[in-house]
């Protein structure tokens, strides 16, 4: 699935998005924390933001703050799961790094 900002999900990813949002909106931010200086931060809010960018992946709808949308171009969100964790993962080729313990990243 694309959309301008070309931010695609897989289809586990997406499974996953529609068990939570329900009739909610996923924001998907850009946070300022950890060592590397940016974290990503996915939450449920009641309504996009009119300052949101707002992409529909077959029903769950994102929205992703204007000011935080480059940051995101090209990403592509996944959701895995192990015995011990399940998390959201996310390769932006927009990362220059990221920390030791991969919670947060430079830009």
């Amino acid at each position: 699935m694309t959309n301008l900002l070309n931010i695609t999900v897989s289809d586990n990813a997406l499974s996953r998005m529609k068990e939570i949002a329900g009739e909610k909106v996923l924001r998907l931010d850009i946070g300022a924390t950890g060592c590397s200086g940016n974290s990503y931060k996915l939450s449920q809010v009641d309504t996009a933001d009119s300052g949101d960018d707002v992409i529909d992946f077959d029903g769950v709808k994102f929205a992703i703050p204007k000011t935080k949308s480059w940051m995101l171009i090209g990403t592509h969100i996944d959701y895995e799961e192990s015995d011990l964790a399940s998390e959201f993962t996310f390769q932006n080729p927009n990362e220059k790094g990221r920390c030791g313990c991969g919670e947060s990243f430079t830009l």
